[in-house]
């Protein structure tokens, strides 16, 4: 449904980080997903987990259950929603919340995390596994434009000279169940003084100690982010819509 030009690739999950300011291209996607049908099915040995506590988000274009919903649409139906047992949600709280899921629950041997409200399915998540398996590491993240935390050491870019999309964000990954079960307990054990409520701060630290068991998808072939993106570079690859 979605095409990188900059790469030829198509990729099967699509994030909108970031405020509305830097996302040109997101009420237009997020329409076309409402009508749009791919034929996919969700692999056997992947599970698929987000967080949403049911609250609200003070984000334009964005809304907790995006994501399920999407899928859903789509025929794929098995997703776990992990809950935060306060209301005051902040993004820190996916750590813990993930590493108990891993150490409690029956879990299949790859996992997919993602962000609830901003992500959407663009294209066949059944090949999401033997793609990952390609890039010869234990957890992809989705890459962005964006260095942010800004004040954080600039490893991403250091280790990926003159990508167009080098920096690590969060919001959506693909991993091997044990390794995301190690990335997350070193997660849950570093203490960071700055930017707290961060999940992308730890998930940052991680990359620099765990480099190159964890790589980026910095050829957007199955994680396009489009903060800071615009028709120049992604397309939707249907003739009768257009993005701006």
């Amino acid at each position: 449904m979605v095409r990188n030009r900059l790469f030829d690739t198509y990729p099967v999950l699509v994030h909108a980080s970031g405020k509305a300011e830097h996302l040109p291209l997101w009420p237009t996607l997020l329409q076309a997903a409402d009508n749009w049908r791919i034929d996919t099915r969700l692999d056997p040995d992947l599970a698929v987990i987000t967080f949403n506590s049911g609250g609200t988000l003070d984000h334009a274009g964005k809304r907790l259950g995006i994501f399920e919903e999407s899928l859903r649409r789509n025929g794929v139906n098995e997703i776990t929603a992990l809950r935060g047992a306060t209301k005051k949600w902040r993004n820190s709280l996916k750590i813990p919340l993930l590493l108990d899921h891993l150490n409690t629950a029956s879990v299949r041997k790859y996992v997919l995390i993602v962000d609830s409200a901003d992500v959407i399915l663009t294209g066949d998540i059944a090949r999401l596994v033997e793609v990952f398996k390609t890039f010869d590491c234990e957890a992809l993240f989705n890459a962005e434009r964006n260095h942010w935390p800004a004040d954080l050491p600039r490893f991403d870019e250091e280790v990926a000279p003159g990508e167009f999309f080098p920096c690590l964000n969060s919001g959506v990954w693909v991993a091997y169940a044990s390794f995301a079960r190690e990335l997350a307990a070193y997660c849950a054990a570093l203490s960071v003084e700055k930017h707290g409520k961060s999940d992308q701060v730890r998930y940052k630290a991680a990359y620099r100690h765990f480099f190159p068991r964890i790589r980026l998808d910095h050829r957007c072939v199955l994680f396009q982010n489009i903060n800071r993106v615009d028709g120049s570079v992604v397309v939707l690859n249907q003739p009768d819509l257009r993005l701006p």
